[in-house]
């Protein structure tokens, strides 16, 4: 905890006790002497709101409303991440690699590229599929 650079606080938005859990939460925070660091209140389950609830919602730069099952809101969930982290900003990178190298490029190291990264090989086309995920090949 001392070492994380931004702290994401998944509350779900429909719990009538939503309040106090997040009171419980900054308490072990203090505990922790992690109360000062930079965080994202990440408020999930906006799909199972009403309507009228759900579209007067209001996103800041420290409070964000999703739906992780329906993926509403994760995009502007990621940006924010990447705008509050300064020490590994994103870069998008694009690669071509020949067809002759790209059989013998280890696994391992294709697993560790960037999912954001868009990797074009000659022939295969071989792209991450799963955004936020390491890829497999």
């Amino acid at each position: 905890m001392q070492r994380a650079s931004l702290l994401l606080h998944v509350s779900d938005v429909t719990s009538p006790t939503a309040a106090e859990q997040q009171a419980q939460v900054e308490e072990v925070l203090r505990e922790l002497e992690s109360q000062d660091k930079p965080r994202i209140y990440v408020m999930n389950k906006v799909d199972l709101l009403p309507e009228k609830k759900s579209e007067s919602l209001c996103d800041t730069d420290s409070v964000i409303h999703v739906s992780a099952v329906k993926g509403t809101g994760l995009d502007k969930l990621l940006a924010l991440i990447d705008a509050k982290i300064a020490e590994d900003p994103v870069r998008t990178v694009r690669l071509r690699v020949p067809q002759s190298k790209a059989r013998r490029w280890p696994r391992s190291m294709r697993s560790r590229l960037s999912c954001r990264a868009s990797i074009a090989m000659a022939t295969s086309n071989w792209k991450c599929r799963r955004r936020n995920r390491c890829c497999a090949g």
